[in-house]
This record gives structure tokens, C-alpha cells and sequence, in this order.
């Protein structure tokens, strides 16, 4: 396989993770999920339950973020044809004021005149 191709296969991989995540985090909330861990013990005062679905939330969270991150670096490599520093390439392309999409060079804000 080429550079190009591992990279989709791996966007690939990234995607479908990122589609499984609501999923997953649906069924660790459903009550029969839940009810698992309801019992009748106190974390620093707080009910087990309540520490059960604030981690559930912060770890579908972080998950959600680093998800976000991978796919965000993937299609900036793709976009910037796979190079060594891809985020380099991003910041470049965003610039205000470039002259990227203009093909005489003039900024596409304006004319000299």
C-alpha cells in the first residue's frame, strides 16, 4: 500500500470509532446498564450512581475529543497532500488575506485601482 492509501485506511478506522461512540455511550447509560451499578455506597458523599454517570460522561467526552482531533489531522494531511508537518500547512491555507484562491495573485479582498 502507498502512504496515501494507509492514511484513508486509517481515516477509515477513525471514522467508524467516532460513529460507535454515541452508540456506546447510549448503551452504558440504558437502565439495564445503569442498574448494574446502583448500589448503596457513597463516594465522598456522592452516590456511586451519580459518580457512574458523570465518568460515563467524561470519558465519552474525551473520547469524542481525541475522535475529533484524529479526524482533524487526517483530513488536513489529506488536504495538504500528506506532508511532514500537516498543521503547518492548515495554518497556511486559513491565512487572511492569502493569495491561495485568487489566480492573479491579488488578495480576493480587493484591486490596486
Amino acid at each position: 500500500m502507498t502512504g496515501r492509501q494507509d492514511r484513508l485506511a486509517g481515516l477509515g478506522k477513525t471514522r467508524d470509532r467516532a460513529m460507535v461512540l454515541p452508540l456506546l455511550g447510549f448503551a452504558l447509560l440504558m437502565p439495564p446498564v445503569g442498574d448494574i451499578f446502583q448500589l448503596d455506597l457513597k463516594i465522598a458523599g456522592v452516590p456511586f450512581t451519580l459518580v457512574y454517570l458523570f465518568a460515563v460522561w467524561a470519558l465519552l467526552i474525551a473520547c469524542a475529543w481525541t475522535l475529533s482531533r484524529q479526524l482533524g489531522r487526517a483530513q488536513v494531511a489529506d488536504l495538504t497532500g500528506g506532508g511532514v508537518d500537516a498543521t503547518a500547512g492548515a495554518s497556511a491555507a486559513a491565512s487572511p488575506g492569502g493569495t491561495a484562491g485568487s489566480p492573479s495573485g491579488q488578495s480576493a479582498g480587493g484591486s490596486d485601482a
